[in-house]
């Protein structure tokens, strides 16, 4: 197993173990304070354990040899489990939060414990930090490979790797859904006014659903067969059209098989009067300068096809 695949597991087992620990926290101190935003932040930290198991699944899964009834191995399994964990957010943790948050609206009652619940969100926000620093780093060594001189966002696209991407943007919104549950326990102490305890966990629940709804959206293009990016898609037109022997490029087609696996297939016009083991010469040429420059390009189908005109 390489080091890249070694870090992703150090990461989640680091997350699995804060989040766990900071759910039954907030889900004890929540009971006993009559919290709604102290359960719903409960609900989020479940929901990032569970994320967390489901990727870790996803880990093991995907690292399985390839066999007949998958010959181009397992490496979709990330790619599955990616999608279960942002449905399973969806489902079951966001919906939780909202619905804790509409009956405090409907029976406001009374929150109490607040010098706990604040003990309870700071150990969670150290945690959350912790958990932070490390997700950051290993996304920060993803950024560092991806040799573009492109902004963020750009170098966002080219990462295809559905853990990293769901563990750090999942950090930041577990701390920013920590900073919301203190601000709304400031506020219900101030005003005395529990209805805002209830507004807190809606808006919880609503910043789970918006990162369900991210994820759901970007792991399903890469489920479905994700081809790259265009950026990518132009570098390997040019480097094939580089090569003295080819006419033209008739047809490319490229797949995302696993967050480090590029599929492509490729139909070129080689020149008139090539020999056989010309054309395959210029094949192999072609499949090793595709290699040594772009990430992930292990599966190549090169064919010699004329161009219809």
């Amino acid at each position: 197993m390489n080091s890249s695949e070694n870090k992703n597991k150090k990461v989640l087992y680091i997350e699995i173990f804060g989040d766990l620990a900071t759910a039954a926290l907030k889900f004890v101190f929540g009971v006993i304070g009559r919290s709604s935003v102290m359960i719903a932040e409960g609900f989020h930290s479940i929901a990032d354990t569970a994320n967390q198991v489901f990727l870790l699944i996803g880990v093991y899964s995907s690292k399985k040899t390839p066999d007949k009834k998958h010959q181009f191995g397992y490496g979709k399994e990330k790619f599955f489990w990616a999608f279960i964990s942002a449905v399973f957010i969806l489902s079951v943790s966001a919906t939780s939060a909202v619905r804790e948050g509409i009956s405090k609206l409907r029976e406001p009652g009374e929150v109490s414990n607040f010098i706990l619940s604040f003990s309870i969100l700071g150990i969670s926000l150290i945690f959350q930090l912790i958990n932070l620093f490390f997700s950051s780093a290993y996304f920060r060594s993803l950024l560092r490979a991806i040799k573009i001189k492109k902004g963020f966002f750009h170098k966002l696209d080219y990462i295809k790797e559905p853990t990293i991407i769901n563990l750090w943007f999942g950090d930041i919104l577990a701390i920013a859904g920590n900073i919301i549950a203190a601000l709304i326990l400031v506020a219900v102490k101030l005003t005395g006014n529990a209805i805002y305890d209830g507004i807190g966990s809606i808006i919880i629940g609503l910043l789970l659903a918006g990162f369900a709804i991210f994820l759901i959206k970007d792991v399903k293009a890469l489920l479905v067969g994700e081809a790259v990016s265009p950026l990518v898609y132009r570098k390997i037109f040019s480097l094939i059209s580089q090569n003295r022997d080819v006419n033209a490029v008739v047809n490319i087609k490229t797949m995302h098989l696993s967050p480090t696996e590029i599929l492509l297939n490729a139909d070129l016009e080689f020149k008139d009067g090539l020999s056989t083991e010309q054309i395959e010469k210029a094949i192999d040429i072609i499949e090793k300068n595709l290699k040594e420059e772009i990430e992930g390009l292990k599966q190549i189908n090169i064919e010699a096809e004329p161009r219809n005109i």
